[in-house]
């Protein structure tokens, strides 16, 4: 018998209640049946599957020591992730101490990070709708994500040249393009191709930035299907 305390060896549990027949029936094999007893490979089984149990239950305990290390500093990929992502949404690199200097106010006894809780998972969000008036029609949208979206859209079917004759007049950097024909070619940022949008002719939109550059990426859309930008006549996002 292995030592230590029972919680240490134990190996699984099979609870009639909450585990289906199947499951229970695989279990007793894998465990105790003749040929995997008589061959070794149930102790072999069963070691495997404690040191498992063990190291997920290890690996659990320290997420909030892992989670403390980043708000120290002790590790620069927290704050080199935080920085990464504010320069792709103001399309500008927030300066170190300021974010250091905000992951350490994260760091107070009331706001100690937990797991969250299936309770806290199931709340539902509240969603911000977001209308609009776009050639004197009326539309509504989950998100300015999928408002922008659908502009681009309704934009794109009613001229086929729209979104080449965009594109062309849009700013490009070496990192990033707000449209592009392929999904890689948006940018070599992961965040960037998953949350590209594809658009009619095998089109797809940039949708991962704020709502100020949406705003002005809209303008010049609007510019560039010659209707006003804030008519209802044209395009009208209310504030």
């Amino acid at each position: 018998m292995s030592p230590g305390s029972l919680e240490e060896r134990l190996v699984h549990t099979l609870d009639f209640e909450e585990h289906s027949a199947n499951e229970v029936a695989e279990g007793l094999v894998r465990y105790l049946s003749f040929d995997n007893t008589h061959s070794g490979r149930a102790r072999e089984n069963a070691e495997n599957d404690r040191d498992k149990r063990i190291g997920k239950a290890k690996a659990r305990e320290n997420i909030s020591t892992a989670w403390e290390r980043l708000l120290d500093g002790a590790s620069d990929k927290l704050v080199n992730l935080v920085i990464e992502e504010t320069s792709l949404i103001s399309e500008s690199a927030p300066e170190r101490s300021d974010v250091e200097k905000f992951l350490r106010n994260l760091k107070t006894p009331e706001q100690e990070p937990e797991l969250p809780s299936r309770k806290k998972q199931q709340k539902k969000k509240v969603v911000r709708e977001t209308s609009f008036i776009l050639l004197g029609e009326e539309y509504m949208e989950k998100s300015m994500k999928d408002a922008f979206a659908k502009i681009m859209e309704i934009l794109a079917v009613r001229n086929k040249d729209f979104l080449s004759r965009l594109a062309s007049s849009l700013p490009a950097g070496k990192s990033r393009k707000w449209l592009s024909q392929s999904r890689a070619g948006l940018g070599r940022h992961p965040s960037m191709r998953a949350a590209a949008i594809k658009l009619p002719g095998g089109w797809f939109l940039n949708t991962h930035s704020s709502t100020d550059m949406k705003i002005k990426i809209l303008r010049k859309a609007c510019e560039v299907a010659g209707i006003p930008f804030g008519k209802p006549r044209g395009l009208k996002i209310p504030s």
